[in-house]
C-alpha cells in the first residue's frame, strides 16, 4: 500500500503566499494541515478552499510550539513541513514521490532551501523537511526552529538530497527587516535562558549583521566560534563564523582583520566559495592580480550543495565574473574578459544568453551602437529564433530617428515570426506615432483577433 504524506504549515497573514504554496504541493500530499497563528487577512479562507485542516492557535512568540501543534494534527505516514511562502516545482515533487514509497519509516530527508524568487539567485542551505510521523520528533528553539536534534536522539538516519524548495519570503528587503526585528526579540530571550548555546549566539550575531549592526555582531560571532570549538559541537558554526567575520571586517574596510579571519576560514575549509571570494577581493585591493584571479576562478568552479549556513553561490559567481573581467582587462586578455562576461550572463539567466540579452544590456546602458551590433547578428541569421532582436534593433533605429529602418526591421521580423504579438505591437505603435492610422488600426485589429480579443 502506498505511503501517505501530510503537509504541515504554520501561517499568519500569508493569504497570497499560501495559495501559491498549497497549489505547488497539492498533487503530492494526502492531507494539508494549516495552523493559523492569528491572521487578519484571508489566510484561513484560502487554506479551507484547498481542503486544508485548519486550526487557530494564538501566537506565543515560539515557532517550535506552533510547528509542533501542526505535527500533532497530522495522520499520514510521512510528515512534510514547509513555510507558507515556499513553493516547489513538479520536478522536485516527483523526487519526493520516489522517496516516500522507496524508504522505510526510519529515516529523514534534508532538502535544499533557496531564498529566491527566480530560482537562480539566492542563498541556499539544507534543512530537514521530511520525516516519519513519530511523536518523538519535535521542533526545538523558539526561532530558527530545528527538528534535527530530536531526530539525532532517536537515531534515524538523515539523507541529504538535491530536492530544491524556493523560499520566497526573503526577497523584499523591508519584509526581511521586519522579520529580523521580530526574531531579534525572540533570540534575546533565548540568550537569557542559555547564553552558551553556540547556535543561538551565532543566529543572534547574524541578526545583528543583517540589521547592519556590524560592530555589535563581531563579539557574538567570536563567542559562537569559541563555544563550538570548546563544546566540539555544531562545527558548521566553527566553519561559518570566521567567514562572517571576514565579511563584516571587509564591509567596514578593516582589511587587516578581514584578511586575518578570511585566512583562518580558508584554513578550516579551503573550498568555501565566500571565503575565496573575499580573499580575491583582498588580493585585488592590494594589487595582486594573479592571486585575485586564482580565488575568483575557484569561485566559478563551485556548485550549489547542501550546507547548514546559507550561501548564495550564483551571486558569488556572478560577482566573481565581474571582478575577473576587470583583472583580465588589466592583463590585456580581452578575449577572456568577453568570455567571462558571457558566463556571468549565462549564470544570471539560467541559460545560454541570446544576442538580444546582450543587446538589451548595452541598450540599458545607452550604448546603442553596441546594442545594434548584437541585435543585428540574430536578425541576419535566418536560423535564429531570437525574435527579441528584431524589436531591440527597431528600438535602436527609433532612438536614432530612423523610422523607416525600424519599420523594415519589424516587417522582416513579422515575416520570420508571423505569430509574434510583440513584434506586431511595436510596429502598430510605430505606425500610430507616425500617424499612419489606417495601418496601425489594421494591425491592432489583427493582434486582437489572434489574442482572442484580449489586448495586453
Amino acid at each position: 500500500m502506498p505511503m501517505t504524506i501530510s503537509l504541515c504549515i504554520i501561517a499568519r497573514d500569508e493569504a497570497d503566499n499560501l495559495k501559491s504554496c498549497i497549489q505547488s504541493y497539492r498533487e503530492l500530499v494526502d492531507e494539508i494541515i494549516v495552523v493559523d497563528t492569528g491572521s487578519t487577512d484571508n489566510s484561513i479562507r484560502v487554506a479551507e478552499q484547498f481542503g486544508a485542516k485548519v486550526s487557530r492557535l494564538p501566537w506565543r512568540g515560539d515557532f517550535s510550539y506552533s510547528r509542533n501543534a501542526s505535527l500533532e494534527k497530522a495522520t499520514s505516514d510521512w510528515i512534510l513541513w514547509t513555510d507558507a511562502d515556499d513553493i516547489i516545482t513538479e520536478e522536485n515533487c516527483e523526487k519526493i514521490r520516489k522517496i516516500k514509497d522507496g524508504y522505510d519509516l526510519n529515516c529523514c530527508f534534508s532538502f535544499m532551501i533557496k531564498n529566491s524568487l527566480d530560482g537562480i539567485l539566492g542563498s541556499v542551505f539544507n534543512q530537514i523537511r521530511m520525516f516519519p510521523r513519530d511523536p518523538r520528533i519535535r521542533f526545538r528553539h523558539k526561532v530558527h526552529e530545528q527538528i534535527l536534534p530530536s531526530i539525532q536522539e532517536i537515531g534515524y538516519k538523515t539523507h541529504f538530497t538535491d530536492i530544491m524548495v524556493l523560499h520566497t519570503g526573503y526577497s523584499d528587503p523591508e519584509i526581511v527587516k521586519r522579520k529580523q526585528m521580530r526574531n531579534m526579540e525572540i533570540l534575546k530571550g533565548q540568550l537569557e535562558e542559555n547564553e552558551n548555546n553556540p547556535v543561538t549566539v551565532y543566529l543572534y550575531a547574524g541578526n545583528l549583521s543583517d540589521l547592519d549592526r556590524f560592530e555589535e555582531a563581531i563579539p557574538y560571532y567570536e563567542k559562537a566560534m569559541q563555544l563550538s570549538r570548546e563544546q566540539n559541537s555544531k562545527m558548521h558554526i566553527y566553519e561559518g563564523a570566521p567567514v562572517a567575520l571576514a565579511d563584516i571586517y571587509e564591509r567596514i574596510k578593516d582589511y587587516d582583520n578581514a584578511r586575518k579571519w578570511a585566512e583562518k576560514a580558508h584554513k578550516i575549509n579551503p573550498n568555501h566559495p565566500q571565503t575565496n571570494f573575499i580573499l580575491g577581493e583582498l588580493e585585488e585591493i592590494e594589487g595582486n592580480v594573479d592571486d585575485a584571479i586564482k580565488h575568483f576562478e575557484f569561485v566559478l568552479s563551485c556548485e550549489e550543495k547542501p550546507t547548514f549556513t546559507p550561501v548564495d553561490v550564483n551571486m558569488l559567481k556572478i560577482n566573481a565574473c565581474s571582478r575577473l573581467s576587470q583583472q583580465y582587462m588589466k592583463k590585456g586578455q580581452m578575449d577572456k574578459m568577453v568570455e567571462i562576461l558571457d558566463q556571468a550572463m549565462e549564470i544570471r539567466l539560467g541559460r545560454r544568453p541570446e544576442h538580444s540579452d546582450k543587446g538589451d544590456m548595452y541598450f540599458q546602458a545607452e550604448e546603442y551602437l553596441k546594442a545594434g551590433q548584437e541585435y543585428l547578428v540574430a536578425v541576419n541569421d535566418e536560423k535564429s529564433n531570437d525574435w527579441a532582436s528584431f524589436t531591440g534593433l527597431a528600438k535602436v533605429f527609433i532612438i536614432e530617428n530612423s523610422p523607416q529602418d525600424a519599420m523594415d526591421t519589424l516587417n522582416l521580423g513579422i515575416k520570420r515570426f508571423p505569430e509574434n504579438e510583440e513584434i506586431k505591437r511595436l510596429l502598430a505603435d510605430l505606425f500610430c506615432d507616425l500617424r499612419l492610422n489606417d495601418k496601425a488600426d489594421n494591425l491592432y485589429e489583427e493582434i486582437l483577433k489572434t489574442s482572442n480579443g484580449c489586448r495586453r
